[in-house]
């Protein structure tokens, strides 16, 4: 964290802090724990973050579990590597984890940052009191979910769900930004409150479809804000493209971090 901090602090301001701070974070986090050996995060990050090529992604998902059989860790790649599942298994496996929750995890450190500076007053409360940061990033996650829509599911029978009817073979999909901001389950919920009790949310979905790394997440934006907020007193918000209308991320609907422009 410190030497992400570092880099963002060594650029020109306004800085773009999604660019130089959160997507970085995300991004070599990620590597670590898959099991991407040291010598090919920096292909990984190329490759597989900003890459769009699935050809060459693939080509990079097989060269780093060969650099893992080689040299087997305490990580998620080892594990799959020394389990009894197939070559292709494994890569399509790690081709899976390789792109899951990363940006969710750049976008939630730059989206937060954006909700605690266009509310300075939650700021204030979060630097006095640094031992609200766990419940904050709860509400960090309720206020600022990224799925817009999650993958739709077909009924396969007729039912009735809190007073609404749905039919067999109709589908369906809900909506966690929506379930967030539900009156019926949060207080005034279109405010950002960090000593709320959001604990709850549908920022990692819920049940098995649940976001199995969402602890990991929990702990990666906690430090990033605790060290933005804390190390970078003078710190302060210019613009960000989230302020605004945008497009979508992609084809699940998703919103996208944008340029998050910072100065000190």
């Amino acid at each position: 964290m410190t030497e992400q901090l570092e880099h963002l602090l060594a650029q020109p301001t306004p800085a773009d802090l999604t660019l130089h701070f959160a997507e970085p974070i995300s991004a070599r986090i990620h590597a670590h724990v898959l099991g991407i050996i040291p010598e090919l995060v920096d292909d990984f990050v190329t490759t597989v973050v900003y890459g769009t090529d699935g050809h060459a992604k693939h080509e990079f998902g097989r060269r780093a579990i060969k650099a893992r059989r080689q040299s087997p860790g305490d990580d998620v790649l080892s594990d799959l590597i020394a389990s009894d599942l197939t070559d292709d298994e494994v890569l399509g496996l790690m081709m899976v984890l390789m792109v899951s929750g990363r940006d969710s995890v750049a976008y939630m450190i730059a989206t937060s940052t954006v909700a605690l500076f266009t509310h300075p007053d939650q700021l204030a409360t979060l630097r006095e009191k640094s031992d609200l940061m766990p419940t904050a990033v709860e509400e960090f996650l309720r206020f600022g979910a990224m799925f817009v829509g999650l993958f739709p599911r077909t009924a396969t029978e007729d039912l009735e769900i809190d007073g609404v009817k749905i039919a067999a073979g109709q589908t369906i999909s809900v909506s966690p930004v929506a379930a967030n901001r539900d009156p019926q389950r949060f207080d005034d919920p279109e405010v950002f409150d960090v000593e709320r009790d959001a604990f709850g949310h549908l920022g990692f979905g819920f049940g098995p479809h649940g976001c199995i790394g969402q602890q990991l997440a929990r702990v990666e934006i906690r430090a990033a804000i605790s060290a933005l907020i804390t190390r970078i007193p003078t710190l302060e918000l210019i613009d960000a493209d989230q302020l605004r209308v945008q497009p979508f991320q992609h084809e699940v609907p998703t919103y996208r971090a944008g340029k998050v422009l910072v100065s000190w």
